[in-house]
């Protein structure tokens, strides 16, 4: 994760290797297949973000955000974490577009990390086999 977050709020991006193909195996989603390669889940905390970062890391935890059923498996790792702290909630769909629309990244599962979003299929995107070389918005 990255350095120290000074600020209760925000936006985040993570960066999630899926090292091999695999099914979410409860909630909305179940039964969805998750091709190997690299994804990116954007999201936001209103308040509590650094626990909420602090959360996504952990394996072993009770499921209850979307990206829960992906990250809890243990050959899928965070493998970068991008903070925009007091950004507002809609930060979440700008990062998603803009990994859309600049990158060619494509969305697999409608309504993942989206349920409270109107405008966006999804807050979880496929980038390929290779990571992101560099963010910046």
């Amino acid at each position: 994760m990255q350095n120290q977050i000074k600020s209760n709020s925000g936006s985040y991006l993570l960066e999630i290797h899926v090292k091999k193909p695999f099914k979410i195996r409860g909630g909305r989603f179940a039964g969805c297949l998750l091709p190997a390669g690299y994804y990116y889940y954007a999201g936001s905390a209103q308040r509590n973000l650094s626990q909420r970062l602090s959360r996504h890391y952990k394996k072993d935890k009770i499921l209850h955000w979307h990206i829960d059923h992906i990250t809890v498996f243990k050959d899928n790792v965070i493998t970068n974490c991008w903070t925009f702290e007091d950004a507002p909630k809609d930060m979440e769909c700008r990062l998603t577009r803009r990994l859309i629309a600049g990158f060619g990244f494509k969305t697999l599962i409608k309504g993942f990390g989206s349920s409270d979003c109107r405008g966006c299929l999804s807050h979880l995107v496929q980038g390929g086999q290779t990571p992101l070389a560099d963010f910046s918005f």
